[in-house]
């Protein structure tokens, strides 16, 4: 995030960065380090959809609440400590 804020230190610093900028930036930022990839997404017309950070982008500007249903998931300790103990169960 820092990076990616580096850019706009200027408009953050004399708080001139817009909301919609603010959301671009974490969108980008939570694309590029916690979506680690997909499996059996579909586009519109029923093809499947490669993870790419560009596809990923398009599928959260089309479908906001399936962005935000991520994020809750991913701020959630919950979530990673139920796929751990999966991992351990299996060793």
């Amino acid at each position: 995030m820092e990076q990616v804020q580096r850019k706009h230190k200027h408009a953050i610093g004399a708080e001139m960065l817009s909301d919609d900028l603010a959301k671009k930036i974490t969108k980008e930022v939570f694309v590029s380090t916690v979506l680690l990839g997909w499996k059996n997404v579909t586009d519109a017309e029923g093809k499947d959809l490669p993870f790419s950070k560009e596809n990923a982008l398009k599928l959260f500007h089309d479908l906001p609440d399936l962005y935000e249903d991520l994020v809750r998931q991913s701020n959630n300790a919950n979530t990673f400590k139920d796929a751990e103990m999966e991992v351990e169960a299996k060793n």
